[in-house]
């Protein structure tokens, strides 16, 4: 709908309804939008598959009407193309050209809101928003100072380019959600998480470091959208409405990293409510949109079961036809991460008092082992994570249904996924980010989950486009072999991350690759849902990081990273191995840091050479490992 009003002589108003996705997620919600340029235009219209439906001034209203809708993930057809211009009479005066101004105000409630919008936009001049603009890339870039690169010389371009990036999405919406109540226009409202499953990992745990206050923002718009729409957290939220959850409810990680690394700004009761309601009640609607999904045989098994066709039957679950089986299952990787985020939730509960259940998500912490299969062999390696049918009886495990491990990998069916979202059994096999210790038995011990590790890498299982496996790279920490996570996850920089158009290995997913690049080239690398930073070699000479909450005079800590040769290796190849550390002029003969470590301010210096060093190898210094009693 182009609907016209005269406000003054040099003021358009128009408004129009547009519909995202299909009706089983209701996604509709109208956008309205008051324009005000240097002059009235002569002639608008809009556009509906190539055909021009004119107007003039003396025209009030133009509606189009969208004839084509697609489902979620069928690309089987297409929208019909609509949009709208305005046309201006202009005369040149001898110029060659000359400059429209226009503002517009948009709103998702009202045109009145929109007109008022419109109204602070016009309060600044076009050179002041733009150096206004200008300023606070400035500040997001002062963020993260790296001084002389030391592998390559484009590395500071791809660092303050993947810095840049990790700002785009999600949105904010400035308070307006089109279906909150009225006088919630005040709250935080962020829109286009897309999607968490992406960003949990390394783009939310580098803001919590760089920019608290925006990540606290953006936990607090996750509790918003439960309390005033959803009823539920999302993992994905597209325009105004959910989008589509990959594989756990992630936002339970983000909220319980945040109160770990005590994130101020967040209502962390409220947030708990919501927390515990996706832990233990089915979303009326569906798990691929919200909540957890197979939630009794979840919390009574211990798992989540692979479905038979006849269970596929009662699932009511028909808008993913288009898309196969594939979100009707992904029951082994749906598993782990509502295991790993029972383990972080276990931190919020205790914290928050409520002992029992931090107590039962601590011990479902441990459901990843019920789907280990010791009988699955693949390049000489025992066990792996295979599907189980689900449980006919309370207690008793179903019986297996063992896949290809390398199904979904770069080497079997790219992409595809049954039981394991966007990866393999080869990959997943390796999440267990809160017990790589008892992982690391179930494997065979050191010896062969390092032999593991560089087959998994070796015989081209790895995907560096992808996040299941962000971690992977740097378990050799857990092994007692930092320099070994330092090898790899160079070689990975290397191979995979330039200054080019194609400069990354995949999507870059809301800043997931541009923010998993940053945290391998400054040498801090989070374990997400932990307050965890695994330390690796820089790729520059020295880092200052502004960290932590701003101080009454808008200024934060600094976290100095140096790195110094202490032999005669080559820095850019051999003299990578770390050889000692020091944390403020103390040693440090640890691999790791903590958060407050970090945020406290201070300055890490890490001397390189190229010999063999047994910094971080003792296993009082191994990063921490937590079973399901503690």
């Amino acid at each position: 709908m182009f609907d016209h009003h005269n406000l003054n002589a040099n003021t358009i108003s128009d408004g129009w309804a547009s519909y995202f996705g299909q009706k089983q997620n209701y996604a509709e919600y109208p956008v309205f939008s008051c324009t005000a340029g240097a002059q009235l235009a002569s002639r608008y219209g809009v556009l509906s598959n190539y055909e021009n439906l004119h107007s003039t001034a003396s025209d009030s209203t133009l509606a189009i009407k969208t004839s084509r809708t697609v489902g979620i993930y069928d690309y089987s057809g297409s929208g019909d193309n609509v949009g709208g211009y305005l046309s201006f009479d202009i005369d040149l005066d001898g110029t060659d050209q000359v400059d429209v101004i226009l503002n517009v105000g948009l709103s998702f409630k009202s045109m009145d809101q929109a007109c008022n919008h419109l109204k602070e936009a016009q309060e600044k001049s076009f050179e002041e928003v733009e150096g206004e603009n200008a300023r606070l890339w400035s500040l997001a870039m002062d963020a993260i100072e790296v001084r002389n690169p030391i592998m390559r010389g484009s590395e500071t371009t791809i660092l303050y380019s993947s810095l840049y990036r990790i700002f785009f999405m999600p949105a904010n919406r400035t308070g307006e959600h089109p279906t909150w109540p009225d006088g919630t226009e005040s709250l935080t409202y962020f829109d286009d998480y897309y999607t968490i499953w992406d960003t949990f990992r390394t783009t939310n745990p580098l803001l919590t470091l760089i920019d608290p206050e925006l990540q606290s923002a953006l936990i607090q718009s996750l509790i918003n959208t439960a309390k005033y729409a959803r009823g539920y957290f999302g993992d994905s939220q597209v325009g105004n409405h959910f989008g589509v959850t990959q594989g756990g409810n992630n936002g339970e990680i983000l909220i319980a990293e945040a109160f770990l690394k005590k994130l101020p700004g967040i209502n962390y009761t409220e947030a708990y409510e919501y927390v515990n309601r996706s832990v233990y009640t089915q979303t009326p609607l569906h798990y691929v949109f919200e909540g957890r999904g197979d939630v009794k045989d979840y919390l009574t098994n211990g798992y989540v079961g692979k479905k038979d066709a006849a269970e596929f039957a009662e699932d009511k679950d028909t808008m993913f036809s288009g898309n196969g089986d594939g979100f009707k299952s992904i029951s082994v990787s749906r598993t782990l991460e509502y295991a790993y985020a029972d383990f972080s939730i276990s931190f919020l509960a205790k914290g928050l008092g409520y002992n029992r259940d931090a107590a039962a998500a601590r011990k479902r912490s441990g459901n990843w082992k019920n789907l280990w299969d010791n009988e699955t062999l693949d390049h000489g390696f025992q066990g792996f994570l295979q599907p189980r049918a689900r449980a006919r009886e309370a207690g008793k495990l179903g019986e297996w249904k063992r896949m290809s491990v390398t199904f979904g990998s770069p080497m079997e069916n790219f992409h595809q996924y049954k039981e394991f979202y966007e990866d393999s059994s080869w990959s997943y096999s390796f999440f267990a980010p809160q017990n790589v210790a008892s992982l690391i038995e179930y494997m065979g011990g050191v010896g062969t989950f390092l032999r593991r590790l560089d087959a998994f890498f070796e015989l081209g299982h790895y995907n560096p486009g992808n996040e299941p496996s962000f971690l992977v790279p740097t378990l050799y920490h857990y092994a007692g072999r930092p320099d070994l996570s330092v090898r790899r996850v160079d070689f990975i920089v290397n191979h995979n991350y330039t200054a080019q158009p194609d400069g990354i290995p995949g999507n870059d997913d809301a800043g997931a690759m541009a923010s998993w690049y940053i945290c391998a080239s400054i040498g801090l690398f989070p374990v997400a849902g932990q307050d965890i930073y695994l330390l690796l070699a820089p790729r520059f000479e020295s880092i200052t990081m502004k960290v932590g909450s701003k101080k009454e005079d808008g200024s934060r800590n600094q976290f100095l990273i140096r790195i110094q040769n202490v032999d005669d290796g080559d820095v850019n190849g051999e003299a990578r191995i770390i050889q000692r550390a020091t944390l403020n002029g103390n040693d440090l003969s640890r691999a790791w840091l903590r958060h407050e470590e970090i945020v406290r301010g201070g300055e890490l210096v890490l001397l390189m050479g190229a010999k063999d060093s047994l910094w971080g190898t003792k296993e009082v210094d191994l990063p921490p490992s937590y079973n399901e009693t503690e």
